[in-house]
């Protein structure tokens, strides 16, 4: 399966290129063709990313994420915005965007933890690098102004926390958004009081809310008709293995087919369910490493029970506990044989 991103998000960066006095000529350049006005396209993230380093170098605008997501309009958003923002409680609202959040890219998921005094809606991407501070950029400010259309709390009273370090246009944040940010933290997302989640929509209305999700179901299905069972899987399992409830039943039923039915499907394509988790466990674990995010929250956050069950599975898997690898290999990219292994 080939990533995918949906045109609808280049029309926002196309739109704030536009305006830049150096991104104008790559926007006249751009072929006005049918494909990039229909809001069923959808390119490939390896395409999005390249289109990507060419608008920075156009315009040299490191905050070009911060930027181009003014641009994203609630229309271009849809059926994810309508869907959202006609559900009941704001904690709705963000499990229908985690739901729905593939309409837009396949480049990340987010999950939603509640503690006991705060909630966190965090994404996880597959970017790295510039296009991993670009998106992370661009998606959690979208979400901020989702919220300032339609949510009942102020705006400040989110906190906007972010993996990378304070960058040079830190100050554009501030411009662009009213809720604070924190630089350096152990993940991206948003964070809020736990009884935010309570607050009610603005305008919620359950029959919308019900006709939009089929319609966002629908779409759903049709982006899955080109997949195989095992890639259908493996995303349902990156999306929601923080939840614990990631079992053979609840696939199934997550995919409208019997446990037997998709035991059977997976045998067919060669692998089984357990071995599905057990990988994207494995190929999320080391992503995570990488990264600044405290070992605990990881494994949280990969359905693990314990610190001790993670320790033991990484040490079997790659033959050293979490802490060794990343004080070991946490700037020398992914370890050998990480690609293509979706039927090992």
């Amino acid at each position: 399966m080939t990533p995918t991103q949906s045109i609808r998000v280049v029309w926002a960066f196309l739109r704030y290129l536009a305006t830049h006095p150096g991104g104008a000529a790559l926007v006249n350049a751009t072929p006005a063709t049918a494909a990039l006005v229909d809001p069923d396209t959808r390119i490939p993230l390896a395409d999005a990313a390249r289109m990507l380093e060419a608008a920075i170098q156009a315009t040299g605008d490191q905050a070009i994420g911060l930027h181009a997501a003014v641009f994203f309009e609630p229309k271009d958003r849809d059926p994810l915005e309508e869907a959202a923002r006609n559900c009941t409680t704001l904690r709705a609202a963000l499990q229908c965007t985690i739901r729905y959040i593939r309409l837009l890219s396949d480049e990340a998921t987010f999950s939603l933890r509640e503690e006991a005094q705060r909630a966190l809606f965090l994404r996880h991407s597959t970017a790295t690098g510039t296009a991993l501070r670009v998106a992370t950029d661009f998606a959690l400010t979208d979400m901020v102004q989702f919220l300032r259309r339609n949510a009942s709390i102020d705006e400040s009273e989110v906190r906007m926390e972010l993996m990378h370090a304070a960058p040079d246009y830190a100050d554009e944040y501030r411009r662009v958004l009213r809720c604070p940010v924190t630089f350096g933290a152990g993940h991206n997302g948003l964070v809020f009081r736990r009884s935010h989640l309570d607050t009610p929509m603005k305008s919620h209305c359950g029959v919308l809310a019900r006709a939009f999700s089929e319609r966002a179901d629908g779409l759903l299905t049709r982006l899955a008709e080109g997949e195989s069972v095992v890639d259908r899987v493996r995303i349902l399992v990156a999306q929601h293995l923080g939840s614990g409830q990631v079992t053979m039943d609840w696939a199934g039923r997550s995919l409208g087919v019997s446990p037997a039915t998709l035991r059977r499907h997976l045998h067919d394509e060669g692998v089984t369910f357990s071995t599905i988790v057990e990988l994207v466990r494995r190929d999320l674990a080391e992503r995570e490493l990488r990264g600044k995010r405290n070992i605990g929250e990881i494994a949280f956050s990969l359905g693990f029970s314990s610190l001790g069950a993670f320790d033991r599975a990484f040490k079997r898997w790659y033959g050293m506990l979490p802490t060794e690898y990343r004080t070991r290999h946490a700037a020398s990219g992914p370890l050998p044989g990480l690609q293509g292994r979706a039927h090992e």
